[in-house]
């Protein structure tokens, strides 16, 4: 995938804005933290919005006239705040621009209304929202147009939409630059209109070692989703062996799935939205947890075991550990990457049988 393809890429767009907002070293960082350093921390990735009362009912009664259409739970990629102000940049990605009269505008109005006097009321005590849209820069002036319609309708029916802004992503000069709205220039601090995030970028570059977040519902092409699924598995493997290595021979130590997501994503994994969280889980027990066990319960049956969103190992000899590392190190390519299936998954808690 080139750099005009990671622009337009879902998964890249949402990964992106989540480094932009993590704090990193200033001489060494991944991609520029141009948010963290204008004072924002992360407050919510994935997470739907829940709208006030009144204002839920107002929205459902609009709905069923049937004029226009608002999504009743938008759900940003993104969500940031800054406590000194207490202001929130509220992010949506697209990869490419819609109209006022397509099948995403009721997407857009759900944003809108969500970050208007809507968002303080649900989040006190922060004060206020902008909204911004993430495009490929090109084609950010009939998104901005677009924007500007929708809150003209939302107001045409008795709502408050939020103040919005449209920033552009482009490959340029071997480099990924953000372009900077106005309205984002402002609550921001900056002058740039355009700063570069990554630089020094070849054609052949991997993207993967950015994604620190994903659920299939990011990816909508089929092919590409075991692509990133593969990637997730291979850094929490890494993760795992990391774990690994700081026990003794003749030491146990119980691993969830929740806490290896958490060190593997730095931390973000802690801010995405419950359903979210519990599809990496499931991921991660079902095509990482369960393989290793499965390739052990005939070889050392009681030192390898899974029980739940848990994996418990026990090094009961040296030998063993040194297996088994080896073995965990050396088989990344094994396991597989398709999506974990079954009837009723989610709700499936089971130990793996040992003969």
């Amino acid at each position: 995938m080139k750099p005009e393809d990671w622009i337009r890429d879902p998964v890249f767009q949402l990964n992106l804005l989540v480094w932009m907002s993590k704090e990193q070293p200033k001489e060494a960082y991944c991609v520029r933290p141009v948010f963290y350093a204008a004072g924002f921390d992360w407050m919510a990735i994935e997470q739907p919005f829940r709208f006030p009362v009144e204002t839920a009912k107002l929205i459902e009664q609009i709905n069923e006239k049937g004029e226009i259409r608002i999504h009743s739970h938008p759900e940003p990629e993104l969500v940031v705040k800054r406590s000194r102000d207490q202001s929130a940049l509220y992010f949506e990605a697209k990869s490419n621009s819609f109209g006022a009269d397509s099948s995403t505008s009721h997407q857009g109005r759900g944003h809108l209304v969500a970050t208007g006097p809507a968002f303080a009321e649900v989040n006190a005590p922060l004060e206020r929202a902008l909204l911004v849209y993430v495009v490929p820069n090109e084609v950010s002036d009939p998104m901005r147009a677009c924007l500007h319609e929708l809150a003209q309708q939302l107001r045409a029916v008795a709502l408050s939409p939020g103040d919005s802004a449209v920033d552009g992503l482009a490959a340029e000069d071997a480099a990924i630059h953000y372009h900077f709205d106005v309205p984002s220039r402002g609550v921001l601090g900056i002058g740039e209109s355009r700063i570069a995030l990554i630089e020094n970028i070849a054609e052949d570059t991997d993207p993967s070692p950015l994604l620190l977040i994903y659920s299939d519902e990011d990816c909508p092409d089929d092919e590409r989703r075991g692509y990133y699924r593969h990637v997730i598995q291979n850094q929490a493997i890494a993760t795992i062996l990391c774990e690994l290595h700081r026990m003794n021979v003749g030491e146990s130590i119980t691993l969830t799935a929740a806490r290896i997501l958490e060190l593997t994503t730095q931390g973000a994994f802690n801010f995405l939205g419950p359903e979210r969280r519990k599809k990496m889980e499931l991921l991660l027990k079902m095509n990482v947890f369960n393989k290793i066990a499965e390739h052990w319960r005939s070889r050392s049956p009681d030192a390898v075991k899974v029980q739940g969103k848990e994996l418990t190992v026990s090094f009961q000899s040296s030998s063993f550990q040194s297996d088994f590392l080896d073995w965990l190190e050396r088989s990344k390519a094994v396991f597989g990457d398709e999506a974990p299936k079954g009837p009723d998954i989610e709700q499936m808690d089971f130990e793996l049988p040992i003969q």
